[in-house]
């Protein structure tokens, strides 16, 4: 088994052979919790950078994301966590707002987590999405 370890606080097991994902040495099914509490539109200069964000948008990125902003517009929202007013996930996308004007509204949906569960959920959002692999077939 390999064993690949998020942000020194949470392990995610897995079995190549038979595809078995096993979070923090649980394996049984599990109720999900729903912590999404709401949704709403907020202004861009009233949204708070997350202090533990470690991501880096480079000039490339920036660029691709501005441009389907222009082209298609809002298709997803900001995640911001309720108790504590951060942004969990959508850093850029506040960032190109702000230089549209602090007035500049952008989707959120809000979620209720504790300071460690935030922490939590900013380590693993990107780096867990980055684990999917593009189907050829489909994207053709």
């Amino acid at each position: 088994m390999k064993t690949g370890v998020f942000n020194r606080c949470f392990r995610l097991h897995w079995t190549e052979a038979a595809g078995v994902i096993v979070w923090g040495g649980m394996d049984h099914k599990m109720n999900f919790k729903n912590r999404i509490i709401g949704s709403g539109v907020e202004k861009a200069g009233q949204l708070l950078v997350n202090s533990y964000n470690f991501r880096i948008h480079g000039e490339l990125q920036q660029k691709g994301v501005k441009g389907s902003l222009d082209e298609i517009g809002w298709i997803q929202q900001v995640i911001v966590n309720k108790q504590t007013g951060r942004i969990i996930d959508g850093h850029l996308l506040v960032k190109l707002a702000l230089r549209e004007g602090e007035e500049t509204e952008v989707p959120v949906v809000y979620v209720d987590l504790s300071e460690n569960e935030e922490k939590l959920a900013l380590s693993l959002i990107d780096p867990l999405a980055e684990m999917a692999v593009m189907d050829k077939e489909i994207y053709k």
